[in-house]
């Protein structure tokens, strides 16, 4: 009996990963295009940490996103961005910010093998009457994107500009049936951060011992 109960068991785990394997490479089919090879597939992962360059007419925006994964099926990401050249009061269009637009909070999903969709949210603020600064417009930024080599992504993307009013109930996002009170495309592309050679320290002069 035991044989038989071990032997099922054994059976069943074969066969669940025959159909997730079957069910991975229909995933992968559905992203359109042709796929990577499976061995490939980690190098490929959004996973790590990207510079993100965005060129505009005031100038090249750059920005460090680290992207983590939320499970195990590799479906759902976090991250958080760093905008390195902050811009408080977005190209000057809000100019009651003061700060802010340089920290982004991300959530990404997969929607096939290699390509993927992002929102960020982030917010612009100046100083306050009290101690606590006070909120003057929420970003809310939609990507498109495609990893497009082992260490390359490139994307499109929206950004959605809402004044503090249009969070009438202060949650931190616009209120249900808002329109942004700005709303701007811009394109970008992106490189892994990988391991990169130190540099090498220049000989420090030795000092003759004075008699």
């Amino acid at each position: 009996m035991n044989k038989r109960t071990h032997a099922l068991k054994v059976a069943l785990v074969v066969l669940t990963g025959l159909l997730l394997a079957r069910a991975w490479a229909g995933f992968a089919q559905s992203g359109g295009g042709e796929s990577p090879e499976a061995g490939a597939a980690v190098a490929w992962s959004p996973v790590g940490t990207w510079l993100v360059s965005s060129p505009t007419p005031a100038g090249n925006i750059l920005m460090l996103h680290s992207i983590h994964a939320q499970d195990l099926t590799g479906t759902n990401f976090g991250g958080m961005l760093r905008q390195i050249n902050s811009n408080p009061t977005f190209f000057g269009l809000i100019p009651d910010g003061e700060a802010g637009g340089d920290h982004w909070a991300s959530q990404t999903v997969r929607t096939g093998f290699n390509t993927y969709e992002s929102t960020l949210l982030y917010y612009l603020t100046r100083k306050g009457t009290g101690p606590l600064a006070e909120t003057v417009a929420i970003g809310v930024l939609n990507a498109d994107w495609t990893v497009t080599g082992p260490n390359t992504n490139e994307g499109t993307a929206t950004i959605s500009m809402y004044l503090a009013a249009q969070d009438a109930d202060r949650d931190g996002l616009p209120d249900a049936g808002q329109e942004p009170a700005i709303c701007m495309p811009f394109t970008y592309t992106s490189r892994r951060l990988t391991p990169m050679p130190g540099c090498v320290p220049t000989p420090v002069p030795q000092q003759t011992p004075q008699q």
